[in-house]
């Protein structure tokens, strides 16, 4: 079979089971070569949007579990080196290429079928927007390129399409005022980690294990970090480095909700500008 050269612009090509895929399901050269080419197709990285996040995430204890569109679904974390969609489905695909036998709607039907007992997990990376984490990736990918390609032909309206191509999804959301007190923390050497104690541990309690510099490990709610967070900050501060003083400024520049906090538990680091949140 002869390969669908996507442009040099693109300086891609799909593996020989994703063209045969598309041959057989109406997905033409030039379709390829509209996906490669728009922006819907961007592979999100989680550094463009909030890199404290990759750094000092701290998880919300209990996910959500809600339906979303795929159209909010920006990239895969474990593809997060992929430029887009068509090189992550390539690289997803290595070791699914069996369900590549299937039929357009089959796929789909397929993927369909698997939500409730196979659940999607997602990161909310920024507002509304969301990328794949631990599990989904292959079926996300998929659908995330059969969607742009349906959008781009224009043959049914955006809201139907939309609604086609929703999914039901494990959303794991983070605790941005405990990101950025370990963000701030670890920056001046007072912890190590802030992580949250599994719900059914806790009994459905929101309670997190604070690990510090010195050795020592505690089993603290929220209320009690934010409360201890002052005297820690203010003890430990000086300690930081010229680095991670300009880094912190750096992201307090591109980051509106960090700037935010900043102004309400160090001011001293919050930046002149005013944002909107994120």
């Amino acid at each position: 079979m002869e390969h669908i050269q996507i442009p040099k612009t693109v300086n891609y090509e799909l593996n020989d089971e994703l063209l045969e895929f598309c041959e057989r399901n109406g997905i033409s050269e030039a379709d390829i070569n509209n996906i490669a080419n728009s922006e819907l197709a961007k592979n999100a990285n989680r550094s463009n949007f909030n890199p404290i996040l990759i750094d000092c995430p701290v998880k919300c204890p209990t996910p959500l579990y809600d339906e979303i569109y795929i159209r909010d679904i920006i990239g895969e974390m474990p593809n997060e080196g992929c430029k887009n969609v068509l090189e992550a489905l390539n690289e997803t695909y290595k070791k699914h290429k069996d369900l590549l036998k299937m039929s357009k709607d089959e796929m789909i039907k397929a993927i369909q079928s698997t939500f409730d007992k196979d659940h999607i997990y997602l990161s909310e990376v920024k507002y509304g927007k969301y990328m794949v984490g631990d599990n989904g990736r292959h079926r996300v990918t998929m659908l995330r390129f059969l969607y742009i390609d349906e959008v781009l032909k224009g043959e049914k309206p955006i809201e139907e399409i939309d609604e086609k191509y929703s999914i039901k999804a494990e959303i794991q959301n983070y605790d941005l005022t405990l990101t950025y007190m370990y963000f701030l923390l670890a920056n001046t050497g007072a912890i190590k980690a802030i992580s949250p104690v599994d719900s059914k541990i806790s009994q459905g309690k929101p309670i997190y294990e604070v690990k510090f510099a010195n050795g020592e490990e505690k089993i603290l709610s929220k209320d009690q970090i934010i409360f201890d967070f002052n005297k820690l900050y203010e003890s430990t501060k000086s300690n930081m480095s010229e680095g991670s003083l300009y880094r912190i400024e750096g992201y307090a520049k591109m980051i509106p909700s960090l700037n935010s906090f900043l102004k309400v538990y160090a001011p001293e680091l919050a930046q002149k500008n005013e944002f909107g949140s994120l």
